[in-house]
């Protein structure tokens, strides 16, 4: 498996620095092999002397994986209109029509408003981008997150508001930044596996709870210095509670009924919320009075100041963002895990190569923030993974004014819809689309493609400020537990994707797992 030391050479360098750079041969056939390059020593006249060895994959021939199981459910030929309420109030991803999957864009009128399902890159990038502030959040967004995370958060303010929030938060997600917070990431996989170590292995494990707990713990420990005591079954608990009634939002919006009106387990919803937010003031109270230094996201946001307009957050301002962060910033990173834990179960021949790389990049260490740029492998595989199933799954916004695209006229208050789902599936746009193939996402085939075509984080200048954050923790805690465990399906359970707010799978994610 490792070629003894290859070469040793001397260079002159003002330090001593530790590296890997991965060289993949995407010929899988013909192998796959990584060039470690570790400084041995440095003298007093900053000689370093490297040593340079090769570290070669076992010759697997990696066939793209494809299974049945893959499709969840077959769309609908057409749009469902009013008929499709039930399957709305169930499961929205299955009412985007085929044509969605098939065709660039799809225009629905009805007596209640008309939709636009565009599944077309380069128009995306004119609503996403290119005329961006042309379109404002659809309703139905602001209705179904606006009581839980308050309308001034970043997620759902606009404008002048929106701007200045972007910008205070911005200096926690700088690379360098996120680099830090590798040894929690790695810590925070590292405790998982323990707990996985010491639990009874004759019963499958649930992998989407045991991603809910890992990245909520790291999302309290780098957002809110790990001083807050939070309880992460009851904080799963208040969100589902909300996203659980978001149908009902959708469907309100669509027949335009006042927000007042009850609907099923709103009382619940409400509860849930009032308890998330007078958590959250806790904890800014408590930090006020604390007067911590600590460089989290709590301590920006209080001390955010737009020099602009001469102003600061507000309370209200403060747990808008914080719930904002504490929800997407784990919610989504664990169900991209969850999936990407799945598929591999699926496909052993990837889990193989997930491993050889882990091993060959960290050996047995501790992965930190010097492993990273070398896990490109592991990176490809939760792509590809959000690619089948983005934890977001669709992006809806809505004209302000009348234009057109693309020869498609739009009106002021037509409603947008970009289909995540379907179009990360679309005939048109990828080879093979309901196969899982981790090559789709090496750097050459990348450049071939519009950068439109894959959207698990949005695009334009609303574009998920946590992108970075999100890639890099998964990966860290998918290559800790990868290289701890060996990862089964569970025979005869077929996953079944739920889109409320993400793409849940519907009764966790139970797998099989062996110690390596």
């Amino acid at each position: 498996m490792t070629t003894p030391l290859a070469v040793e050479l001397r260079t002159r360098n003002q330090s001593a620095r530790r590296f890997a750079v991965l060289l993949p041969n995407y010929n899988f056939s013909n192998g796959y092999s990584t060039v470690i390059i570790r400084v041995l020593s440095i003298d007093d006249n900053n000689l370093m002397i490297l040593a340079i060895a090769t570290y070669s994959f076992p010759t697997l021939e990696r066939r793209v994986f494809t299974d049945p199981e893959l499709v969840p459910f077959e769309p609908p030929e057409r749009p469902l209109g009013l008929l499709g309420l039930p399957t709305l109030l169930r499961n929205y991803i299955e009412t985007v029509p085929r044509s969605a999957y098939e065709q660039s864009v799809t225009q629905i009128r009805t007596r209640l408003s008309d939709v636009l399902i565009v599944s077309d890159p380069q128009f995306i990038q004119e609503i996403l981008v290119e005329k961006a502030e042309a379109f404002g959040r659809d309703p139905t967004t602001r209705r179904s997150f606006a009581p839980v995370i308050g309308e001034t958060s970043l997620f759902v303010a606009e404008g002048a508001d929106w701007r200045w929030q972007r910008r205070a938060v911005a200096p926690i997600f700088r690379h360098e930044t996120l680099l830090s917070f590798v040894p929690i990431f790695a810590n925070m996989a590292q405790r998982q596996v323990e707990r996985w170590c010491a639990a009874q292995r004759a019963v499958p494990i649930d992998a989407a709870a045991a991603m809910t707990r890992i990245t909520f713990e790291i999302i309290v420990e780098a957002m809110l210095g790990g001083s807050a005591s939070l309880d992460p079954d009851r904080y799963s608990h208040a969100l589902t509670d909300n996203f659980d009634t978001i149908p009902w939002h959708i469907i309100y919006v669509m027949f335009s009924i006042p927000e007042w009106m009850p609907y099923p387990r709103r009382r619940r919803a409400m509860r849930s919320r009032n308890f998330l937010h007078r958590d959250i003031r806790r904890i800014i109270e408590s930090r006020r009075s604390a007067q911590s230094s600590q460089p989290d996201l709590l301590n920006l946001l209080l001390a955010a100041r737009d020099h602009e307009l001469g102003r600061s957050m507000s309370d209200d301002e403060i747990v808008a963002n914080l719930l904002t962060f504490i929800t997407a910033g784990h919610e989504t990173t664990a169900v991209a895990l969850t999936w990407t834990l799945w598929l591999l179960a699926k496909d052993q021949a990837t889990q193989q190569l997930v491993l050889e790389e882990v091993r060959a990049i960290a050996g047995d260490q501790t992965i930190n923030a010097g492993h990273v740029e070398g896990l490109s492998f592991c990176r490809q595989v939760i792509q590809e993974a959000m690619r089948l199933f983005p934890p977001a799954p669709g992006i809806a916004r809505i004209s302000k004014v009348p234009m057109e695209i693309a020869g498609v006229q739009i009106p002021a208050g037509t409603r947008i819809h970009i289909p995540v789902f379907a179009l990360h599936r679309n005939v048109g746009l990828w080879d093979n689309p309901n196969a899982f193939d981790p090559d789709r996402f090496a750097p050459d085939q990348v450049k071939k493609r519009s950068r439109y075509t894959y959207l698990p984080f949005g695009a334009g200048p609303r574009i998920c400020i946590g992108a970075g954050f999100a890639m890099i923790e998964a990966a860290v805690i998918m290559a800790t537990i990868v290289r701890a465990f060996a990862f089964q399906p569970v025979p005869g359970h077929k996953p079944k994707p739920v889109a409320k707010v993400t793409l849940r799978p519907r009764g966790g994610m139970p797998l099989l797992i062996t110690s390596r």
